[in-house]
């Protein structure tokens, strides 16, 4: 495993959050030694205009054009400065579909989205999140657009309902030498006077922090984070009796909108993309 090359995929539309997401995922590419995959998306009826069909072709070859300059511009400068390698490729079609193909050919270790307070990219049936959240069964970063990680900077971990038997144990091993110690653990609890041996223990140098399961869970939690510092918070989402499951499967989307902070989200065993 210390020799794996691991492989990310960065869906994303050309907006101005592509650097964030882009710088983010670069960071974590340092981090565990991975390659980048670019995929940049856009609906036909964003490009085009005209029902004309000749017209709507020069108006597709033309933003494949645009588009692709800019994307070379984009990844050439970031591989140079960083060193890590990023192939890049556009896309105009069925998000959903092109989405599905993309990830069969390339089989990621990694998928990374970007956060915005607007929606992400649009398709049929729901936003990108929500797709991938639902099916993708392996491991998703969601990248903050003010809270980024910043390549070749100190990483600054936490870790929300972890334990020693989670699904990226490998995965984390990198993170977790190369980020500033101690690292914080937090727990959300039914009970907070239940005692469990179910700790994090991968890494001696933890604090941790557990709070009861209420309205006010998330929000204790964002002040948490933010005033430790945390610019990668780690859930697990792996099924165990004692991680928080139910809170989990009820919060993550809030978790989502509301934690200012990128999020590395474990792998689960459930459906797989379809």
């Amino acid at each position: 495993m210390a020799n794996k090359t691991y492989k990310i995929v960065v869906l994303t539309e050309l907006k101005d959050t592509i650097s964030a997401t882009l710088n983010s995922s670069v960071s974590l590419a340092k981090l565990i030694n991975a390659e980048i995959n670019l995929l940049c998306l856009e609906n036909p009826t964003d490009v085009v205009k005209k029902d004309n069909q000749l017209s709507a072709m020069r108006e597709i070859n033309g933003k494949y054009t645009v588009v692709n300059k800019t994307l070379k511009t984009l990844t050439q400068a970031v591989a140079k400065d960083f060193c890590v390698p990023i192939n890049y490729s556009f896309v105009v079609g069925q998000i959903k579909d092109e989405i599905k193909k993309y990830i069969k050919e390339q089989q990621p270790d990694i998928i990374v989205i970007g956060k915005r307070k607007s929606k992400l990219l649009k398709m049929a049936g729901g936003n990108l999140t929500k797709y991938i959240l639902k099916y993708h069964p392996g491991t998703i970063l969601i990248t903050d657009e003010s809270n980024t990680i910043t390549p070749n900077k100190i990483l600054n971990l936490g870790v929300l309902n972890g334990n020693n038997q989670m699904a990226d144990i490998d995965l984390l091993k990198p993170l977790i030498s190369q980020t500033q110690k101690p690292i914080k653990s937090f727990k959300i609890v039914d009970d907070l006077n239940a005692t469990t041996d179910d700790r994090l223990a991968i890494d001696t140098e933890t604090v941790e922090f557990v709070f009861g399961q209420n309205n006010n869970a998330i929000a204790t939690l964002s002040n948490y984070l933010e005033k430790s510092n945390v610019n990668l918070l780690y859930i697990d989402r792996t099924k165990s009796k004692s991680n928080g499951d139910n809170m989990l499967k009820k919060d993550l989307n809030t978790m989502i909108n509301e934690l200012n902070v990128s999020l590395l989200l474990s792998a689960e065993n459930h459906t797989s993309l379809a």
